[in-house]
Formats: C-alpha cells, sequence, structure tokens
C-alpha cells in the first residue's frame, strides 16, 4: 500500500479537531518520538515511522491494518511491530482536552502571579486629600502647575 502526499493533505483537510490536534501539535510529536525511544528507532527510521502514524491518525491505514503497515514500513518483525502499536493505541484515543485543560490551568496560574493594573481611579481615591489640578496644557498637569482660575471679564 502506498499513500501519496495528496492523499494526506486531502485527509487534513476533512479531518476532525482531534485528529488535527494528534497529526500536528507538538505534545503529540514529542509522546511519538518517546514511543520511538523507547522501541529503539533509529533517526533514519524515526521519520518513516512518523509519516506512518500520521497515516493511522489521518484513517489513511485502519487501526486493525496498522500492525502489519509499521511492520511493513520500518522492516520490522511483527512481534515488535504489535509492542509499538499497543504503545500507539494509547496515543491514537488521546483527547486533545486533555492537554487543553492543563494549558488552561497554567494560564489561569499565570493570571493570578500577574499584579493588578493600577488605575485612575484608584490613584484618586488615595489622593483625595490633595486638590485636583486642572489644566488644558499637558505641560501643566506634567509638571503639577495649577493654572489660573477661569475668569469672566465683563464686557463694557
Amino acid at each position: 500500500m502506498q499513500i501519496t502526499d495528496e492523499q494526506r493533505d486531502q485527509a487534513l483537510a476533512i479531518a476532525d479537531s482531534c485528529a488535527r490536534f494528534l497529526y500536528a501539535s507538538p505534545q503529540s510529536g514529542e509522546m511519538l518520538e518517546n514511543i520511538a525511544t523507547k522501541h529503539g528507532i533509529d533517526d533514519a527510521q524515526y521519520r518513516i515511522f512518523a509519516i506512518t502514524v500520521g497515516d493511522a491518525i489521518l484513517n489513511l491505514v485502519s487501526h486493525a491494518e496498522l500492525p502489519g503497515y509499521l511492520a511493513s514500513q520500518l522492516n520490522i518483525e511483527m512481534k515488535q511491530s504489535l509492542q509499538i502499536f499497543a504503545d500507539l493505541i494509547d496515543f491514537l484515543s488521546q483527547s486533545p482536552t486533555q492537554s487543553l485543560e492543563s494549558e488552561i490551568a497554567q494560564a489561569e496560574d499565570a493570571l493570578r502571579s500577574i499584579s493588578p493594573i493600577r488605575t485612575m481611579q484608584e490613584d484618586q481615591m488615595k489622593l483625595s486629600d490633595e486638590p485636583v489640578v486642572q489644566s488644558s496644557s499637558q505641560a501643566d498637569l506634567l509638571q503639577h502647575v495649577p493654572a489660573a482660575p477661569y475668569q469672566v471679564t465683563p464686557h463694557l
């Protein structure tokens, strides 16, 4: 069975969000690399391994056919292929919500660690004893020089 890049692109275009997550997320890549390392898949075979697993994620190869497909693609014995497949079942059945929940928890922790933003209202409450400075000139405000009071002179 030979699967082309065009077939992979078409399958990815119609894949659901879970399949897209498994196919392209950095977390999935890390997990796949850990499985490859555990089973002694070297760097030369890793690319073929990743593409083969990607074909299963995109349903171009059924899960039932995956052990045989792995054995033929990687030129390994069926026994080793079944051992790899046992770890891949856990990988293929994971949900993106697991990592999404952990990312949300990390983001919430990061938000809690940020100090609150100072607001003008809070500053005015703290300075309530001081007179309010009003001016039409920004320079006067920055230098804290009060403007002359507004006076109306009658026309005679």
